[in-house]
């Protein structure tokens, strides 16, 4: 069998199982600024660190990094809400009275998506797991359309809010945290797996023409 065949086959079997592979992921990664609405002690604490009062009202400086992949619906989606499980991964950490706090979970966390209500005209995404919860709130249409996992994004031009729940064993605390100015990472783009296998037949198809006008005894893998 020649080289070009050889590559021919490669590229084939690498375009069909990449494209098998879902073409949308998308990162809201950031940091924010808050303040501490709620700090609560956990149950059976004994002798915390610091009351709750110490907490509550103060400065929260902090970032994050939802990293969602797939999400796979868990049930039908609802009137204004949508339930997926499988989504990705999260982590956060803020430092707080001088002391730095973080969570992280994944891969398999839970999405909920929210559509605005006569009560709450914004729109969300959370996710919430026995150990943390994590929301980010904005406009319509500024975190996604119609419940449907596949059209997440972050706008640019969209203000964001959202909010944070942590329990600490260092601090023997649950901590409410309202995150009330969030900026996000930009980042290069990442071509999606069907361009990807694209560029690799694409590749293999310049280095046959490139062979097809080459004089044959020049011809990669050409029979001796």
């Amino acid at each position: 069998m020649t080289l070009t065949r050889l590559l021919w086959r490669g590229a084939l079997g690498l375009a069909c199982a990449i494209t098998s592979l879902s073409a949308h992921a998308v990162d809201f990664d950031g940091t924010f600024v808050g303040t501490v609405s709620l700090a609560e002690l956990l149950p059976h604490t004994q002798d915390p660190l610091h009351p709750a009062s110490y907490y509550e009202g103060a400065p929260v400086v902090g970032s994050f990094a939802l990293h969602l992949v797939d999400p796979q619906p868990f049930e039908p989606p609802g009137s204004n809400d949508a339930m997926f499980t499988d989504a990705g991964s999260l982590s956060f950490s803020y430092t707080l009275r001088g002391v730095n706090y973080s969570f992280e979970t994944g891969p398999g966390i839970p999405l909920l998506l929210r559509s605005p209500t006569a009560s709450d005209p914004n729109q969300s995404l959370s996710v919430d797991t026995t150990a943390g919860f994590f929301q980010l709130t904005g406009p319509p249409g500024s975190l996604f359309s119609g419940l449907d996992a596949s059209t997440l994004h972050v706008d640019p031009t969209a203000a964001y809010t959202g909010q944070n729940i942590l329990s600490s064993l260092q601090a023997q605390m649950l901590f409410v945290v309202d995150m009330t100015q969030i900026n996000f990472q930009t980042t290069s783009p990442v071509p999606e797996p069907t361009t990807v296998a694209l560029f690799a037949v694409g590749g293999v198809g310049l280095a046959w023409r490139l062979r097809r006008r080459a004089p044959p005894d020049q011809r990669v893998g050409s029979r001796v």
